[in-house]
């Protein structure tokens, strides 16, 4: 469990981090290309202007994480809590929102228009 761990500027490129827990964790400009987080915890994380591209996220629980100008390109979202999360100026080009859970969410200045949504 890495709860609050401090993972600023990270190079995690490539990680599997299948179920992991990092609730509350700061990954603040982190490298986490093709990366594996299925089901991962990311609740109340702080993932501002992290490098997700090509990453898997299904059924990850990111509720109340702050994505802000994260690159989340071709990033596969389906079924992932994003309640209350934060995705200003999030670049969402090609991701996979099926079934996401985007209540509360603020997208303001986000691309979701450019998202696939199967």
């Amino acid at each position: 469990m890495l709860v609050g761990a401090n993972l600023e500027g990270a190079d995690l490129e490539g990680a599997n981090l299948f179920i992991a827990v990092l609730k509350e964790a700061n990954l603040h400009r982190a490298q986490l290309s093709d990366a594996k987080l299925e089901l991962a915890m990311l609740q109340n994380a702080n993932m501002q202007e992290v490098h997700i591209a090509y990453v898997n996220l299904s059924y990850a629980n990111m509720q109340g994480t702050s994505l802000q100008g994260a690159d989340l390109t071709e990033a596969n979202l389906e079924g992932a809590n994003l309640e209350g999360a934060h995705l200003l100026k999030a670049h969402l080009e090609g991701a996979n929102l099926s079934y996401v859970n985007l209540q509360r969410a603020n997208l303001d200045g986000g691309q979701p228009n450019l998202c696939e949504n199967h």
